[in-house]
């Protein structure tokens, strides 16, 4: 089931669209790719290969224009103004597109997977790292990080800055802020194909293991390209892996035949608020890495379906170009990276 709401936003002075599929589930918030749209990931046929996830019940999917990413490569803006729509995207996020998320799960507190690709895995690991109140896990595929390489300049103000994780992440201090962050997870997975910067991932990990932020980094082969038919095949495997099947609704229980009717997506009422900096908190003791939760009922499992063997793409994403190389199975190599040192 699919629902859409559009609002404008005071902080970002813009309107934004917030589109939900499936019914019940793990709350899972998809950033599209660089100037991409709230339906993008759908025209690129991952809620295709998401489906058999969302149709068990173990996720619901989200996802909300890139107004930040369409500043960027707006020509006519300034590298001031881009910054600023930057971290005015990330404070809309937290402000405005966690509490609807929240209204439509029904619940006040529940923690939300961000996940993207490319400029989408950049927003995935900056709204964790800066909200890790809300934000519980980060899947970032083939993320550029350090976006400096998209300003002629180079220079760093301080909208740029406290919406870039590499800038602002060896600065943070003890406290209670990065105690939370570690108890959080973030994968940084990369393929070694055409159009891949796999130093990017690398250069990530290490910032967050020399701040004892629980990461791994997912090296696929060759074979898988900057582009979407890598990333359906990622994506799916990820989330089985990490995110367990809920508890069946009591709808669900007193009959199966019926499914539980979606809450329509409710807006969010505008506020008109100054950007926020990074958060500096007072020192605690740092975490431990939390355990993973242990998967749900044996008869959940069963009625599991497995995901779906991801689909060639029709057409490339806004960053990539050219030809495209089909994906096919292969194993990746994780490593993780929890302490101090290189990743």
């Amino acid at each position: 089931m699919k629902e859409s709401s559009t609002w404008y936003s005071t902080r970002m002075d813009a309107e934004a669209t917030l589109v939900r599929w499936g019914t019940h589930g793990t709350p899972v918030l998809l950033f599209p790719t660089a100037a991409g749209d709230a339906e993008e990931a759908e025209r690129f046929l991952m809620m295709r290969v998401l489906g058999p996830l969302m149709e068990e019940g173990r996720i619901k999917v989200y996802s909300v224009d890139s107004v930040a990413g369409k500043a960027m490569f707006e020509e006519r803006n300034s590298e001031e103004k881009t910054a600023w729509v930057q971290n005015a995207f990330h404070e809309f996020i937290r402000h405005e597109v966690v509490p609807a998320i929240r209204t439509d799960c029904k619940s006040d507190e529940i923690e939300i997977v961000v996940t993207g690709a490319s400029i989408g895995a950049f927003h995935s690991l900056a709204v964790l790292t800066r909200f890790p109140d809300v934000f519980s896990l980060a899947i970032c595929m083939s993320g550029t990080y350090d976006l400096t390489k998209f300003s002629e300049t180079k220079q760093v103000n301080k909208d740029f800055y406290n919406s870039s994780p590499v800038h602002f992440l060896p600065n943070m201090p003890e406290g209670v802020h990065l105690d939370q962050l570690r108890k959080r997870f973030i994968l940084l997975s990369h393929g070694e194909g055409k159009w891949e910067e796999p130093e990017q991932s690398w250069r990530a990990a290490k910032l967050l293991g020399e701040k004892g932020i629980p990461n791994r980094v997912d090296a696929w082969s060759k074979e898988y390209d900057h582009d979407w038919p890598t990333w359906r095949e990622m994506l799916p495997q990820y989330l089985r892996e990490f995110v367990p099947i809920p508890e069946p609704p009591a709808a669900v229980e007193e009959s199966q035949a019926s499914e539980p009717k979606a809450a329509t997506i409710e807006k969010p009422v505008a506020k008109s608020a100054p950007v926020k900096s990074a958060p500096k908190p007072a020192a605690v003791k740092p975490a431990t890495k939390p355990a993973a939760k242990p998967a749900a009922k044996a008869a959940a499992k069963a009625a599991a379906a497995p995901a779906a063997k991801a689909p060639a793409a029709k057409s490339p994403a806004q960053k990539a170009a050219a030809s495209k190389s089909p994906a096919r199975k292969s194993k990746s190599k994780g490593k993780k990276n929890n302490s101090k040192g290189k990743a």
